[in-house]
């Protein structure tokens, strides 16, 4: 398509393969925002495709397209524009882009790091080189871009046949067995349950169980049973009526999980269930509140669980509802980090991990 924009079609510009060296962040944030239960294999298939992508003239159907900024909008010559853009995002962000540099650079034909683009479905992101692209828009210039393309087919969605495929040769025949009861016994238990972000509520524990193999490299029988069946007893009443006594419901999830799974899964997953007030045992959430911090810290299984259930909702948190976003992180980091890094047993090093993914987290939703 012609630009109609343009004064001097024959100026390619003076943009040249760009480097990842400071893209590291912007990279997680997109597998983070296009592939959350795949990011570790987005960003391989992102390299992969990097390294394959060619420099191509940016024409104005695609950079009408860009979702993620108002290059396109920019008149030629309208430097007071982006000036008042640039001035904008660098008090909204801290940032001190120097925009009046790019200009003197691309006029005397010194060579600038070609914006990327992600081309993921036919839905272009821009990934970096906004305020090349704005004066580039203002000098009249035809702007080499370098388009990386990756498939929403490349990155098939989890199933049961995939999730215990992972653990084949992992653990015995008789533990993938007994995962294979709690995967049943979660997903009909959460069936008819969605989450805030729309998904249906059973992905949730399954999410967890594959930070745990995925992430972690941790395949432990006792401790994805417990993650698959850890809020059935909150949410549910398949283990007991945890709203009406928790005595009761302590009572009857004991000896139903110990019959199914054994006494480590059941220790592990009534301490992963927070109670109700029931005006027998707690008469306030505070009472509640209490009583489930230090449950969760008498057991090392139960803290790594617990650290695996944060990391999935903080990751899975709707953009759209920052008061949940602030709850979320002010909580996390005032009850939760306290005791996240108190492991010190054999499972130190996956709670370490845990960790650090977690700080992470908070710092990308702070930001």
């Amino acid at each position: 398509m012609e630009s109609k924009n343009f004064e001097n079609k024959s100026q390619k510009g003076n943009f040249i393969f760009p480097s990842l060296k400071d893209e590291k962040g912007e990279i997680e944030r997109i597998a983070e925002l296009y592939a959350s239960e795949n990011e570790n294999d987005f960003v391989l298939k992102f390299l992969e495709a990097y390294k394959k992508a060619k420099l191509v003239d940016l024409n104005d159907d695609i950079w009408s397209k860009l979702e993620n900024t108002d290059s396109f909008d920019i008149p030629v010559g309208d430097f007071d524009k982006i000036e008042e853009q640039i001035t904008y995002t660098n008090q909204e962000t801290g940032a001190t882009r120097d925009w009046q540099d790019i200009k003197e650079k691309m006029e005397q034909g010194k060579e600038l790091d070609a914006p990327m683009i992600l081309n993921y479905d036919n839905n272009f992101y821009l990934i970096s080189g906004n305020t090349r692209l704005m004066v580039a828009r203002g000098l009249g210039k035809t702007p080499k871009v370098l388009i990386i393309k990756i498939k929403s087919e490349q990155f098939p969605k989890e199933n049961r046949e995939t999730f215990f495929k992972r653990l084949e040769g992992k653990l015995s025949k008789e533990e993938i067995q007994d995962i294979d009861f709690a995967y049943d016994i979660s997903k009909e238990a959460h069936r008819p349950a969605m989450r805030d972000e729309g998904m249906r509520y059973f992905e949730h524990p399954r999410a967890g169980c594959l930070i745990m193999t995925d992430e972690l490299g941790l395949y432990d029988r006792d401790l994805l049973i417990s993650f698959l069946l850890h809020d059935v007893g909150e949410d549910t009443p398949m283990l007991g009526n945890v709203t009406k006594s928790y005595d009761e419901f302590r009572e009857k999830a004991e000896f139903r999980l110990q019959k199914l799974f054994g006494e480590k899964v059941a220790d592990t997953v009534i301490r992963l269930t927070k109670p109700s007030v029931d005006n027998i045992k707690f008469h306030s959430k505070e009472e509640v509140y209490n009583f489930y911090l230090e449950e969760l810290q008498k057991s090392e299984d139960a803290i790594l669980g617990k650290m695996v259930d944060r990391l999935h909702n903080l990751r899975s948190l709707p953009t759209d509802k920052p008061e949940k976003i602030k709850r979320q992180v002010e909580e996390t980091e005032s009850k939760y980090i306290p005791f996240f890094d108190s492991i010190s047993g054999e499972k130190k090093q996956y709670a370490e991990i845990l960790l650090s993914k977690i700080k992470d987290q908070l710092v990308k939703l702070k930001g």
